[in-house]
């Protein structure tokens, strides 16, 4: 480089010499070899970010599998591995000097594999991508990608969500969310999406096969009466599913059955409460919540004192009470076999007139002991 050349013609004559001509070897471009900067392997939509310089006397042409994609000048070029391609392909870069037009050739042949870099995973119920209106789902990234260069952000329908850097995000609003990660040792990245669907919530009922109260010991069947794509029972510990629409029960104690419906546009919830009794003759009545709500009644319609009440009945509904009301003479004015806290002081169709009455309760089933009480009341 840089040497001057002349050519000598010797003849019988004479000797000729040429004009002297300086010969300038030019360099070739210096860019960065693509096996240095590319993985051997890259997974379908995957995002390299290639660099080779940032020399801008040269202009770069990127090729893959030999076809023109992309010219530049300034050594960079985003690429986005082809998601319809499995297996070889070559990618490359040649770069030209724009005053000499010299160049450098650089290629990288890579494997293309169709397993999945990322993906979004919902902890949820079911991991389902339907949630209910206050209720908020876990995404959680679940990457093939195991280095410690790894950096992260979230997307919510395209937008930058501010400070969402984690590898999990909590979500509370519809939208379809994106979740990228950053390869820094690599310089490329990787995307998912999934879309999240909030839905508004619906009282729905649980239909029952039977009445609510078993012995210990029994199952009821419960059924949802509402189609959904999901459903969650709660508590599991007692049923023998609890993603069914028809749960079998099997309570050991009184339990409160909750359950949630979801659907494409709706959630429904529900609840049941089992009661589960006690054996008959183990079952203890504090003698308080066999007495008459009141000594004295009021039967004048203003809301208050105005029915006979048995609290015991209140807690107890899956027994039967006898009543039997007297008056002072020992006449009956009233008798039920299975008295359900109804009675507003009508005899005769008439009301009761004023007075003192006996009232007696019995349990039926239960011996005189334990399940049966006396007492009295006025109407003044």
């Amino acid at each position: 480089n840089g040497n001057t050349y002349s050519v000598v013609v010797n003849g019988f004559c004479n000797t000729l010499t040429s004009t002297v001509a300086t010969l300038t070897v030019n360099p070739t471009p210096v860019i960065r070899n693509l096996t240095d900067i590319l993985s051997e392997t890259v997974y379908q939509n995957s995002v390299y970010t290639l660099q080779v310089s940032n020399d801008t006397s040269l202009n770069y042409d990127w090729k893959v599998n030999d076809i023109l994609v992309k010219k530049s000048a300034d050594g960079y070029y985003q690429w986005t591995v082809p998601n319809n391609v499995i297996g070889n392909l070559k990618i490359g870069v040649k770069s030209i000097n724009n005053v000499n037009n010299c160049e450098t050739l650089s290629e990288r042949y890579v494997n293309i594999i169709d397993q999945p870099a990322l993906s979004i995973q919902v902890e949820y119920p079911d991991q389902s991508s339907i949630i209910c209106e206050g209720e908020s789902a876990n995404l959680s990234i679940i990457s093939l990608l195991t280095n410690n260069t790894l950096s992260y952000q979230w997307y919510q329908n395209g937008q930058k969500i501010n400070n969402a850097i984690s590898p999990t995000y909590i979500v509370k609003q519809s939208g379809n969310y994106t979740a990228e990660v950053f390869n820094e040792f690599e310089k490329h990245y990787v995307k998912s999406s999934i879309n999240i669907l909030v839905n508004n919530v619906k009282p729905t009922n649980i239909l029952v096969n039977t009445n609510l109260f078993l012995s210990l010991g029994e199952s009821i069947s419960l059924k949802a009466d509402e189609q959904g794509i999901s459903y969650t029972w709660i508590p599991t510990n007692t049923l023998n599913y609890s993603n069914q629409q028809e749960v079998l029960a099997s309570p050991i104690e009184t339990t409160i059955y909750k359950l949630l419906i979801r659907d494409l546009y709706t959630c429904y919830v529900a609840t049941k409460t089992v009661t589960v009794m006690q054996n008959l003759h183990e079952l203890s009545i504090p003698e308080y919540q066999m007495r008459s709500s009141s000594k004295i009644y009021t039967p004048n319609g203003d809301g208050y004192n105005d029915i006979f009440e048995i609290e015991a009945i209140k807690l107890y509904p899956y027994l039967t009470f006898k009543l039997v009301i007297v008056d002072v003479l020992g006449n009956i004015v009233y008798q039920s076999n299975h008295y359900d806290n109804s009675w507003i002081f009508d005899y005769n169709g008439k009301l009761l007139p004023q007075g003192t009455y006996y009232y007696s309760v019995y349990i039926e089933g239960k011996n005189e002991k334990t399940g049966y009480i006396r007492g009295f009341f006025t109407i003044p």
